[in-house]
């Protein structure tokens, strides 16, 4: 099919056109035209019904068909297509190339299977080999422990009577002290089936009570001790940090408090007197309760 030159659009529509309805397609040109050419699917009944076809798809297009043309649409054999149209090049459509696809995969499978059944052959010849080395090194090995068997055989059963022997000895110990263990109990309870016996042993219990009575008494009699110095001592912590708190007292106010120690006491202003009979005789109050707290301390 001959046609007047082709913009990129209307090119691009020809394309798809062919990619739809030709198994292939090529596009030439040729001077002032552009040559078409392509193997159609399913070819039209005559070629009158292929012109008008055609010349609809063209408007279609937007191409002026070419007019007064003898010529303009040809239908070919598939050897003067070849003939004609040798070394262009041409673009499959979508049915070959579908086709296409389906053999080259067929073939790659193909291909694939070839190569792994031949994997799988060189790896059972490797395994075989292996097997083979494995059987020789077993022979190997048995023939060697042929020759070194009777006398490991003689270590390994001498090994064995010595732990079984040592094992025997074991068990016959741990039996004859736990025999002597049951007898030493059968004695026991027969011997206090005598009143005497029975005496002495619980004379010999109050006194191993009383040992460890006098054992508890004496640890809560150090434990006392220890608290009583602990008290002391935070005694002494107490005042020396009352005698650091009067050294920092300001040297104006010292003389005021010398001249009032100085007064008699019926000369006092009551405030003070009050003051220093509570800081010199506890209230009966605190002094109770610092008494109940010491009584709770020294309790054992």
């Amino acid at each position: 099919m001959q046609l007047p030159l082709l913009s990129e659009e209307q090119e691009k529509m020809v394309r798809r056109y062919g990619s739809e309805h030709c198994n292939e397609m090529r596009l030439l040109e040729r001077g002032s035209c552009t040559v078409v050419a392509g193997v159609l699917i399913q070819p039209f009944k005559t070629k009158r019904v292929a012109q008008s076809a055609f010349n609809q798809n063209l408007r279609a297009w937007q191409i002026t068909p070419p007019r007064y043309l003898r010529g303009w649409y040809r239908e070919l054999s598939f050897e003067e297509y070849n003939s004609e149209f040798e070394g262009v090049p041409r673009v499959l459509g979508r049915q070959l190339q579908r086709a296409v696809s389906y053999t080259v995969g067929a073939w790659l499978t193909v291909a694939n299977d070839a190569v792994r059944a031949r994997d799988k052959e060189a790896h059972a010849k490797k395994e075989r080999g292996e097997r083979f080395l494995r059987a020789v090194d077993l022979k190997l090995m048995r023939e060697m422990f042929d020759v070194y068997a009777p006398e490991s055989s003689i270590r390994r059963r001498e090994r064995l009577d010595f732990r079984r022997a040592e094992l025997e000895s074991r068990r016959a110990a741990e039996f004859r002290v736990v025999e002597a263990k049951k007898k030493a109990e059968a004695d026991y309870a027969e011997r206090l089936k005598c009143p005497k016996f029975r005496e002495e042993v619980n004379l010999a219990r109050i006194e191993e009570e009383k040992r460890l009575q006098a054992k508890n008494v004496a640890y809560h009699a150090v434990e006392k001790e220890k608290k009583k110095a602990a008290q002391l001592a935070r005694i002494a912590e107490a005042k020396k940090m009352q005698e650091a708190q009067l050294a920092m007292i300001p040297e104006e106010k010292k003389p005021q408090e010398a001249q009032l120690a100085m007064i008699p006491e019926e000369k006092k202003p009551p405030e003070e007197k009050k003051l220093q009979e509570a800081i010199v005789a506890p209230e009966p109050e605190k002094e109770k309760k610092k008494r109940r707290i010491e009584q709770i301390r020294e309790w054992p």
